[in-house]
């Protein structure tokens, strides 16, 4: 590998995690919502 490829793995790896977990974070309230059958707080 070069040196530009192996110096942009790390940025990259760690904005795809960051992006990932907030993705993972967010999907918890709205599953929480739809359990509850609140459905004017979610689609509001």
């Amino acid at each position: 590998m070069t040196k530009a490829v192996e110096a942009s793995t790390s940025p990259v790896s760690l904005i795809i995690g960051f992006r990932t977990g907030c993705c993972c974070s967010f999907g918890i309230p709205v599953t929480q919502a739809f359990g509850v059958r609140s459905y004017s707080t979610t689609c509001a």
